[in-house]
């Protein structure tokens, strides 16, 4: 139960810093984004809300991996 309260501490983290940034850049989206000269295979606007919350978890979970396995590498020592 452990590792998975440290896995999901590190999602929500990064889910986070997605928010955060998100927040920031969300008002001028509207004024440069859809003005862009896009290739015809330009996914549609509603995947990138899925799309996003997917890559920001899959970080997360990158990062408690990462995160495991060095403490995994210390304790061998």
């Amino acid at each position: 139960m452990n590792k998975f309260l440290k896995a999901v501490g590190w999602i929500m983290l990064s889910q986070m810093a997605g928010f955060i940034g998100a927040g920031l850049t969300a008002t001028s989206v509207q004024t440069w984004y859809v003005t862009l000269n896009k290739p015809w295979f330009t996914p549609p606007n509603w995947l990138f809300g899925p799309m996003w919350l997917t890559l920001y978890t899959l970080m997360g979970l990158a990062t408690f991996w990462i995160s495991e396995k060095k403490q995994n590498n210390q304790n061998r020592q």
